[in-house]
């Protein structure tokens, strides 16, 4: 995972050519820190993760934007990446993981070991740097 931040996702062997190919890029990226997020607040917390309202909700959210951002891309490459959808399918992916982002940033802000919150931030987003809305 350190690498594909590094490289900003350069790594990653993407199956789908075109417009949308960036995004499904930045999509991979951000399914792998979830997935790396979501083991390390489940190690921090256990069992008290789902009574941990704030992180538990962020991760749902993350996850529903994950979602959201998967379907628009899939809906683009299966209609053949129409150029008079390109602006939706921008517009509606560069939300979603705006919003992923915030999501993610808002667990690695609340877990309780700051250090761990950073160098998981530092792993995750790399010098990506903040995600612009």
């Amino acid at each position: 995972m350190l690498f594909d931040r590094l490289s900003a996702g350069r790594l990653l062997t993407i199956p789908v050519t075109g417009r949308s190919k960036i995004y499904f890029r930045h999509l991979s990226c951000y399914s792998a820190a979830f997935a790396l997020i979501s083991d390390v607040a489940l190690a921090v917390y256990g069992g008290s993760l789902k009574r941990r309202e704030i992180v538990s909700g962020r991760l749902t959210d993350a996850l529903s934007w994950l979602y959201l951002a998967s379907t628009t891309l899939k809906k683009f490459h299966d209609d053949g990446q129409q150029p008079r959808d390109e602006a939706v399918m921008r517009w509606a992916t560069e939300h979603a993981m705006v919003k992923i982002y915030m999501a993610l940033h808002g667990v690695l802000d609340n877990l309780p070991n700051h250090f761990l919150s950073v160098t998981l931030g530092w792993i995750v987003f790399g010098f990506a740097g903040r995600a612009r809305a």
